[in-house]
């Protein structure tokens, strides 16, 4: 696999673990950019022009404190924590720029990223759940929505997720999760409970994610530019990928998906701007390849995608108004 994204730019101290990007100079506009002053060697392949994303600006850390008894509140702005016990219970971020590094083996039962900050790095470890706070305020009723809350600039990098729910709850602005390993119950990304707020800029690259089937492996609700590369999503029943709500500029590319298969626009509501499905690998054992209807989706771009299937001989059945539809080969059956 290639070189991973973590945060763009630098820091006041360096991080004490070997670099995981090369940074570049900064990409020129057009045929498809990370829109940062400057860029991970990543290979993002052709992005296209009109799919624009930011990277996840990093923390300024001014100190570093080593953490060997356990905690419930990392509250100190500027600062990277170095975890080497093991968290019963929730761990609480309270404070922007802050990073967290856990050590190999040593495990968080669930780690909460409060609402209105911003810089915050989770680099290794075990956890049951991460979850970014939704951007509203439910004690006391009725529930308070704020935009201003949305976190902002979150990396998530390497970790391991084990739920018997959610294994990453997120949501806000430029968000990054490389390079991580999750079983989960439920979704194992759900992106969603913004209100009427979208959030923006979601990157996700290098995972590998396996949900059990009560729900999708990674559901996205009302993103605003999304770029989903080089994972690998298995689920035993539902979809492994879905897009809903008011969402735009999602490009979903080099991904194996094992056992199902994408569904896009399909609940009542739903308003999809522009999709791309490029050079995935499907591996379809249940009816369902993909559910994408014309009259909720703006624009559809699919080619290069090869599924393997003894179910289906169509992958986009039924196609919309200006969509671009290329080359997408269906073979029997093969075990991925």
């Amino acid at each position: 696999m290639v070189g991973l994204l973590a945060a763009c730019g630098g820091e006041e101290h360096p991080s004490p673990r070997p670099p995981t990007v090369t940074v570049s100079n900064p990409p020129e506009r057009g045929g498809g950019a990370l829109a940062q002053s400057a860029r991970a060697s990543w290979d993002w392949g052709a992005i296209p022009d009109d799919c624009v994303v930011e990277l996840p600006n990093p923390p300024r850390v001014r100190r570093t404190v080593h953490v060997r008894q356990p905690q419930r509140r990392l509250e100190e702005a500027g600062t990277r924590y170095l975890i080497h016990t093991d968290i019963d219970g929730r761990l609480d971020v309270l404070a922007s720029d802050v990073e967290l590094i856990v050590d190999e083996g040593v495990r968080i039962e669930e780690l909460l990223i409060h609402h209105d900050l911003e810089r915050v790095r989770v680099a290794g470890g075990i956890f049951g759940a991460i979850e970014i706070m939704i951007p509203g305020r439910f004690a006391p009723p009725p529930v308070t929505w704020n935009e201003d809350w949305l976190v902002e600039d979150v990396t998530i990098d390497g970790v391991t997720v084990e739920s018997d729910d959610t294994a990453f709850a997120i949501r806000g602005r430029r968000v990054a999760i490389l390079n991580s390993r999750a079983t989960a119950r439920n979704y194992s990304i759900w992106l969603g409970d913004t209100h009427t707020f979208q959030s923006h800029d979601l990157l996700v690259a290098g995972n590998r994610f396996r949900s059990a089937g009560p729900e999708s492996t990674v559901r996205l609700v009302a993103i605003d530019g999304a770029i989903v590369v080089d994972n690998e999503l298995a689920n035993t029943r539902k979809h492994a990928f879905r897009i809903h709500g008011r969402s735009d500029n999602v490009y979903f590319a080099r991904n194996r998906l094992v056992d199902t298969g994408v569904m896009i626009g399909s609940m009542d509501g739903d308003q999809v701007g522009s999709v791309w499905l490029v050079d995935n690998t499907v591996h379809l054992t249940v009816p369902s390849l993909l559910v994408a209807p014309p009259e909720r989706i703006r624009r559809l771009t699919a080619r290069g995608n090869r599924v393997f299937s003894d179910e289906w001989d169509c992958f986009v059945c039924a196609r919309g108004d200006g969509w671009e539809i290329g080359d997408n080969p269906i073979q029997s059956y093969r075990a991925p």
